[in-house]
């Protein structure tokens, strides 16, 4: 087996497992962190008796914002060159 090598493999897994398991981690977390932040919006809505045909719209286009621009920028990484 020529073309299959048991090292490069285990130095690819060992490169990449952290950062695949980091990247899951932050994904669920953002999910969590998003949920929370979108049922804490529509208890204060409820709460202040905001027009109850609107509630769901706002919340919805909230939680896509957060989903959207809620997340690390890829500014923040180093380029790769």
């Amino acid at each position: 087996m020529d073309w299959f090598d048991l090292e490069s493999f285990s130095e690819l897994l060992t490169l990449y497992i952290p950062r695949i398991a980091g990247a899951l981690i932050t994904l669920v977390v953002g999910f969590i962190v998003i949920g929370w932040l979108t049922g804490l919006l529509r208890r204060t809505m409820e709460r202040q008796k905001f027009d109850p045909t609107l509630r769901p719209f706002l919340v919805s286009l909230t939680n896509c914002a957060e989903s959207r621009f809620g997340g690390v920028s890829s500014k923040n990484y180093p380029s790769k060159s």
